[in-house]
């Protein structure tokens, strides 16, 4: 019983909705046009007269066209379901003649005369009127101060979409009566939405205030000093006091981290590091952070390759770097204890250092700048401080 009961009274609401739609349409009342020329010959009707009747009664009579080719055009106005007659009257030269009716939306109902020979009356049942039942919003933009907006996108919802003019307003026009959705967007400001009724030949205003969000944080900074594997919970407060929606983001920021050290021959006493990001808050080490180091050499990651070269005729063993050149030594070739100096590109300075001091071949080497400190590999297995730019021994180390 409640299922039938419930149907009955979908189908009366139904029906209800329907008539009132069939009041609107039956009611709808547009413009019509008769368009009057003379393509024959352009001397106007020459005393020929038309009258145009809506439902019998003459509502243009016995219009003409005086002179020229035309087009002239009438209006009138009819209702949805009238009938539309006319009463044509030649006069001289009349297979000149042409008449049309036209719609609201400008198409032609009815066409007659030249170049088929003199017009015909239109008679019952004629033409039966149909009007769209439609209505106008207008949209108006300002700022919250009241200035008008241009450029702003608005839209009727499932209908059209428009940009505000100078004066901040957009015209929506043949919008089907009913309950429409109207919305106004400014990026990064506001988005705004609301509904409006469309009535019969009515123009419906819709006014919108496009004002931004404003957000106030408390606190603006948080400075932590975190031990490794710490956690830290935190709260931040965050009001909008604006109209417009608001969207936020934060990133936490690692500063740069100076460590105190001596690099004397990088010509820098500090090294900074700059903090990359963990995907895992709670990784045990920062490998995949990329962490940067800063330095006189520019930016560049920690373990990152700089250059590398194949040395003309050597088989390396044994490098050291003193900032502007590479020196190796090379057991396999030739005289194991000499030392080679090379540029960065791999091409030989021709700089050679002897150093025989009683081994069998000098090893790994490095270097602070002015001296090399190398592995005397045999003989007496020291190390062999080297001055660069002489050659000769500054000391032994055991």
């Amino acid at each position: 019983m409640k299922n039938f009961t419930f149907k009955g009274i979908g189908r009366w609401l139904m029906v209800a909705i329907l008539s009132l739609f069939s009041v609107y349409a039956s009611h709808a009342q547009c413009t019509y046009q008769i368009e009057l020329t003379d393509p024959g010959y352009g001397d106007g009707w020459n005393g020929g007269k038309v009258t145009v009747y809506v439902n019998g009664t003459a509502v243009l009579t016995d219009i003409t066209l005086s002179g020229g080719y035309g087009p002239e055009y009438h209006d009138f106005t009819a209702s949805t379901g009238d009938e539309i007659t006319t009463d044509y009257t030649p006069g001289g030269w009349s297979y000149e003649n042409n008449y049309k009716i036209l719609d609201p939306g400008g198409n032609v109902q009815f066409e007659t005369g030249f170049p088929n020979g003199t017009p015909i009356d239109l008679v019952s049942p004629g033409i039966t009127a149909n009007c769209p039942v439609t209505g106008e919003i207008l949209v108006t933009v300002t700022d919250a101060g009241g200035l008008p907006l241009p450029g702003i996108e608005v839209g009727v919802i499932d209908f059209s979409t428009q940009y505000t003019d100078a004066a901040g307003q957009a015209l929506f026009t043949g919008v089907s009566v009913g309950m429409w959705d109207v919305y106004a967007y400014q990026p990064d400001v506001n988005y705004i939405e609301q509904e409006a009724e469309v009535f019969l030949g009515q123009t419906t205003n819709v006014d919108f205030v496009m004002a931004p969000p404003i957000m106030v944080i408390n606190p603006l900074a948080i400075q932590e000093t975190m031990n490794p594997n710490e956690y830290l919970t935190t709260y931040i407060g965050i009001q909008n006091i604006g109209d417009g929606p608001l969207t936020w983001s934060a990133e936490i920021v690692y500063p740069p981290t100076q460590i105190n050290g001596s690099y004397p021959k990088y010509g820098i006493s500090k090294v900074d590091i700059e903090y990359g990001r963990l995907t895992n808050t709670f990784a045990l080490n920062r490998s995949e952070a990329g962490d940067v180091v800063n330095g006189i050499e520019g930016i560049r990651t920690v373990g990152d390759v700089l250059e590398t070269f194949t040395p003309q005729g050597k088989q390396p063993w044994g490098t050291a770097w003193d900032g502007q050149y590479i020196y190796l030594t090379d057991p396999f070739t030739g005289n194991g204890n000499q030392i080679h100096q090379y540029n960065l590109d791999g091409t030989p300075t021709g700089y050679i250092i002897n150093a025989n001091f009683g081994g069998s071949w000098i090893g790994d080497m490095a270097s602070d700048g002015t001296v090399l400190y190398c592995c005397n590999v045999g003989g007496d297995n020291a190390i062999k401080n080297v001055d660069i730019a002489t050659g000769t021994l500054l000391e032994t180390v055991t």
